[in-house]
């Protein structure tokens, strides 16, 4: 069963590693990373800041909390991000004393109504500090000294974690990374094994097997998911990676750019930048989404190339394939990872035009899976004729 399985993902009369999933794979580990800041992790001077923002936004999600990352309009003296209705300012520097002196200027406290967030191993001294800037009048409407417990926070990492996860190569960034690609390496996992059960089904199978035998195509297209989304964002930590980013996204803005000339292409930009976000954008904002969405998309579709290539090139060296079958895959493998990604995008602003949302999602799911198949296997008709 899971040779013919493959074979319907895969959309072709031949076994072509996980083309069907491929491009919404690749969509979504992007759409994860996007919703970071990961841009500004290798700025020496705050790139930790930015970090720990992530890390204890992250926290709260995975604690069930409502999460409204607000900081990234950068409003002065704003909260970096609104947890179930509290305001929260995330503060992450060297020493406790850097830390609370960052909250406070000529006026006193910057931050009011919100509470300040400080690395998990400062909190005690930071209290303490807060403790006596109260008693010195230096937080307006604030005078007794025991309340600095109400308005100093602890955060869910420490200072030296932070700087870890702003790193490449570091155990907490890893493990940031997959908690960052885990919903949507899931849900690539649930969905090849829906698919692959229904399909067994529906040619004779028993329920049980094609559950077992789904299950074991479904882990498989979700490692892939997960491994190809931690190795795109680690990568994107490096010099290398930066660079690459900035040489695809300088050649996206160019051709968003020319789009945005005529009033259909402006359309069609705004149109898939809403996809990429899940709501209407327009003018100068939609060209930005769309620029780094596409970017973005770009360097998680080639290490997902990489990843998914990977058992096959093992295959080559052990003398079970040949270099020729090796390079057809390789192929229909590009093809379906740039048309489930084009379908995910395309999918995803339909449904937004339709149901923000909910038909943001529905739509990602069947154009980028749609567009994998269609892909991948017009590629594989095409190189069948030589």
């Amino acid at each position: 069963m899971e040779k013919d399985f493959t074979r319907v993902v895969n959309g072709s009369n031949a076994k072509c590693e996980n083309n069907g999933f491929g491009g919404y794979t690749s969509a979504t580990n992007s759409k994860a990373m996007e919703g970071t800041q990961y841009r500004k992790y290798h700025n020496p001077y705050g790139g930790h800041g930015f970090a720990a923002e992530d890390v204890n936004a992250q926290h709260d999600r995975w604690a069930g909390r409502k999460v409204d990352q607000v900081g990234r309009d950068n409003s002065l003296n704003g909260p970096d991000r609104i947890v179930n209705g509290q305001a929260i300012q995330t503060k992450y520097c060297q020493t406790p004393q850097k830390t609370v002196a960052a909250a406070f200027d000529g006026n006193g406290y910057r931050y009011q109504g919100q509470k300040l967030e400080v690395p998990s191993d400062q909190y005690d001294e930071c209290v303490r500090l807060m403790r006596l800037r109260i008693a010195n009048g230096e937080v307006p409407g604030v005078s007794d000294p025991s309340e600095a417990t109400q308005i100093v926070k602890r955060g869910s990492c420490t200072y030296r974690q932070a700087v870890n996860v702003a790193k490449a190569g570091t155990v907490d960034s890893i493990v940031f990374d997959v908690k960052t690609q885990a919903v949507g390496c899931a849900s690539a996992a649930g969905l090849s094994l829906i698919v692959g059960t229904a399909y067994a089904i529906a040619h004779g199978a028993s329920p049980t097997d094609a559950i077992k035998d789904s299950a074991i195509y479904a882990t498989k297209v979700g490692g892939q998911a997960l491994v190809s989304g931690v190795t795109s964002s680690q990568v994107l930590r490096t010099a290398v990676g930066r660079d690459a980013l900035a040489l695809v996204q300088r050649g996206t803005n160019n051709v968003v750019k020319a789009a945005c000339q005529t009033e259909i292409g402006k359309t069609c930009v705004e149109k898939l930048a809403g996809g990429f976000v899940g709501k209407a954008v327009v003018g100068g904002a939609a060209k930005n989404v769309l620029v780094r969405g596409l970017s973005s998309n770009a360097i998680t579709g080639a290490v997902t190339l990489a990843v998914t290539s990977i058992p096959g090139a093992i295959d080559v060296a052990r003398g079970k394939k040949s270099a020729g079958e090796f390079g057809k895959d390789v192929a229909c493998n590009a093809s379906g990872i740039a048309a489930g990604t084009g379908g995910w995008a395309t999918g995803a602003a339909v449904g937004t035009a339709i149901c923000p949302g909910i038909g943001t999602v529905v739509g990602g799911i069947v154009g980028g899976i749609a567009g994998g198949v269609a892909g991948s296997s017009l590629m594989r008709s095409f190189l069948n004729l030589f």
